[in-house]
């Protein structure tokens, strides 16, 4: 009885264990799938979604124009180049007539009427907007590899008929799921929802659609959200576990899979690990229990940190998507802003009757509360122009610390606890104090009538790899800003620094605030941190890199007078309204102007003009050319010609490539164009 005992009671506990072991290989072989559904769905969605506005800037850059028009206009196929280098998902951007001839295309000039493939079959609806269709996969005319189509129809003011399609490319789908992969057996395929495949890992040289009786098909009528089940494979036959998830509102589906026998493997592989030390085991149940346990807990935490990075990655991909969006909304609206407030003051100087000064002034201030939006934006992208300095970072905080008090109101108390051994940092001190300001005012309106306490601190700290995606090692500054508000939900903190997103009632703020906090300190190379309970406060951790060097204290610049010397000067900008404003600004301070609308027209008339004494130029034009480049080339036919760059971006610091230059941040008012101008010209 006794060596039955012996016998019997490891063989029982190994076959509980074996049985345990094995539904827990499942379940996490099931969380896996649905990982990489949720994440392949996220990034399906940042395509469609970016593909959408892409074609939506189309419609609106050609709705006045007849198809004759497009046809001809080499203006409509660099503009086409430039949505598609935005695009890295799309082989081809075109415009097609109605009779589905190519009428315009990135790809080549003229377009030569080449006939498209069949129009798309997929409609998606967007509720108060035109709809998109969606191909299914064909062979492209030209090169032979597969694609299919992302359209909307053009809009018929002047033109009926016809669409704008994106030519997409399985491939680029393919390469992200391969990457996502964790396992040699795992599948991954985006669907559309009548079964069209559109592409998959692995790739397949044969086109592929799930039948409407097939378990897949059968699934998403059930749960047209997200769900999993277990089913043979379209592909191979084998049976596999399933999971798919819609991409947002879009009809279409991503479909991740495992292959059971592959799950079961790993499950025999583990216990036959565990059958191995089983022997000996028997001697001792005791140690082989906690041998066990603690490989069990290794795997959980395991788990549980690659589910974090996951949850990082796919957090800090969707931040990169809305700031590249923002920053070309902001981009474009620098330009306006220029040509609004330049034609403002110059009305201002025409005009002599109060009343109409008075609504000059008001339509003034809107548009600075325009260019401070889009500098938030900019922020939040990641892409505006810093000025870092080597700051200590406690004195730049007590020279701010009265405004900060005032900021935070009467019935909020706020603290200063300020290391004296704080070490030096590189940053811009401006938009340092721009973000530490943003950070009271949000503290002081999370407060409670009753009010509250407001603590600003600073130490050094050293963060290591471990922290999360992005985060690089070494010595940092840390600012911390804690509150004792009334805090914020998780779900309210997860999405906290997306621009425009905002809590307060109407009219009480732009949701821009901890946006431009975020861009300003990934842009300065640092970390930011936010952690928040409901009921007890919110606490902001700024962590930005130490500088090696002390701090410097800069003289401010002396004014100098704006008054024109008969000079000659060069304006180079693509934009025809902010051209013809700063060629008038410049002309009605006395200098003599020319102007071109691009680097070789600028280049061409350096060429013939005998006497050029000032370049002023956009940072960032069509046809390939950057301002540096330009500026470099007209030095050569003009040595010592005196060089002012503008932009609304971040560009690189002035001298870089042997090319000195001042720089001008857009937007600007004439008298800063002016001021800008005289102080480059007589720069010796």
């Amino acid at each position: 009885m006794l060596l039955a005992a012996a016998i019997a009671t490891p063989i029982l506990l190994f076959t509980g264990a074996a049985w345990l072991n094995y539904r827990s290989t499942v379940a996490e072989a099931q969380e896996r799938i649905r990982r990489l559904a949720d994440v392949a769905a996220q990034q399906a969605q940042t395509v469609f979604q970016t593909d959408a506005f892409a074609a939506d800037r189309i419609a609106d850059h050609t709705a006045t124009m007849t198809w004759e028009e497009i046809a001809q206009s080499s203006e409509v196929h660099q503009f086409l180049k430039h949505i598609k280098a935005s695009l890295p998902q799309a082989t081809e951007v075109r415009l097609v007539a109605p009779d589905g001839r190519i009428a315009a295309s990135d790809v080549r000039f003229p377009a030569r009427g080449v006939v498209a493939g069949p129009p798309p079959d997929f409609r998606v609806n967007r509720p108060g907007m035109d709809a998109l269709l969606i191909s299914s996969v064909a062979r492209d005319k030209l090169d032979g590899q597969f694609a299919f189509v992302v359209a909307r129809p053009k809009p018929d003011h002047v033109a009926p008929g016809g669409l704008i399609e994106i030519v997409m490319d399985p491939a680029y789908f393919t390469k992200f799921y391969a990457a996502l992969a964790e396992e040699r057996d795992s599948h991954t395929s985006l669907v559309r929802h009548d079964g069209e495949l559109l592409a998959r890992d692995p790739p397949s040289n044969e086109l592929m659609r799930f039948a409407t009786d097939s378990p897949l098909m059968q699934a998403i009528q059930g749960d047209p959200v997200f769900g999993s089940f277990a089913g043979g494979s379209v592909s191979d036959g084998k049976e596999r576990m399933f999971a798919y998830e819609r991409v947002g509102y879009f009809p279409i589906y991503v479909v991740a899979s495992m292959n059971r026998s592959a799950i079961v493997a790993t499950w025999a592989r583990t216990m036959g690990g565990h059958l191995i030390y089983g022997i000996p085991v028997t001697l001792s149940l005791i140690a082989a229990t906690m041998i066990a346990l603690r490989r069990t807990r290794q795997m959980a935490e395991e788990a549980e940190r690659r589910a974090e990075l996951e949850e990082q990655y796919r957090q800090a991909q969707k931040m990169e998507a809305i700031g590249q969006l923002t920053g070309g909304v902001a981009h474009d609206f620098n330009n306006l802003l220029t040509v609004i407030l330049g034609s403002l003051e110059q009305l201002q100087r025409l005009v002599a009757t109060d009343p109409a000064r008075r609504l000059i002034q008001a339509a003034t201030r809107g548009a600075e509360r325009g260019a401070r939006l889009t500098q938030s934006l900019l922020s939040f992208a990641r892409r505006q122009s810093l000025r870092p300095e080597t700051v200590n970072l406690n004195r730049v905080i007590k020279e701010f610390g009265d405004l900060l008090r005032g900021a935070a109101g009467d019935h909020v108390q706020i603290q200063f606890l300020l290391s004296p051994t704080v070490d030096p940092c590189r940053v811009d001190p401006a938009q340092f104090q721009a973000a530490l300001l943003n950070l009271v005012v949000n503290a002081r309106d999370a407060m409670p009538e009753s009010g509250g306490r407001v603590s600003v601190e600073t130490d050094n700290v050293t963060l290591d790899a471990g922290l999360g995606v992005g985060v690089a090692p070494g010595r940092y500054v840390r600012v911390t800003v804690n509150d004792t508000g009334r805090g914020m939900s998780p779900e309210v903190a997860e999405r906290a620094f997306e621009p425009f997103y905002t809590t307060k009632e109407v009219g009480k703020g732009s949701g821009l605030g901890l946006s431009q906090v975020y861009g300003f300190v990934k842009q300065s190379g640092g970390h930011i941190e936010l952690i928040s309970e409901p009921g007890v406060g919110t606490t902001v951790r700024l962590c930005l890199p130490r500088a090696d060097a002390m701090p410097v204290v800069h003289a401010e610049p002396s004014e100098r007078t704006a008054a024109a010397k008969a000079e000659t000067v060069l304006v180079v900008e693509d934009d025809a309204e902010l051209r013809a404003m700063v060629a008038d600004s410049l002309r009605a301070l006395g200098y003599r102007v020319l102007t071109a609308a691009n680097a070789p027209a600028a280049l061409a008339v350096a060429e013939r003009e005998p006497r050029l004494d000032l370049l002023f130029s956009d940072y960032s034009m069509p046809h390939g050319m950057l301002g540096d480049e330009l500026a470099q080339r007209a030095r050569r036919l003009k040595p010592g010609l005196k060089v002012l760059l503008t932009s609304g971006y971040a560009v690189a610091a002035p001298g870089v490539g042997g090319v000195d230059f001042s720089l001008l941040q857009k937007p600007y008012r004439p008298d800063e164009l002016a001021r800008a101008i005289r102080q480059t010209l007589d720069r010796t």
